[in-house]
């Protein structure tokens, strides 16, 4: 379902990360969105269901850790 939301003037930061552990190397990325001119929880809800339609996002999926931290301004 699309959601329809003005986020004019929102940003994300992101931190991609190569890790060594026992089974080898692993990326991980943080990224930090901040959404203008909605609720913690719009905010919140517009990241994940974002985060499963990217094409991106779906490219990466079980095989790179990505962590959300969501902000509101």
């Amino acid at each position: 379902m699309q959601k329809k939301a003005q986020i004019a003037g929102s940003e994300l930061t992101s931190h991609v990360s190569l890790n060594k552990g026992d089974a080898g190397y692993a990326i991980s990325v943080e990224m930090i969105v901040t959404i203008q001119c909605v609720d913690q929880e719009t905010a919140e809800m517009l990241v994940h269901e974002a985060h499963q339609i990217c094409p991106f996002s779906n490219a990466i999926r079980n095989n790179v850790n990505v962590d959300f931290t969501v902000k509101t301004a």
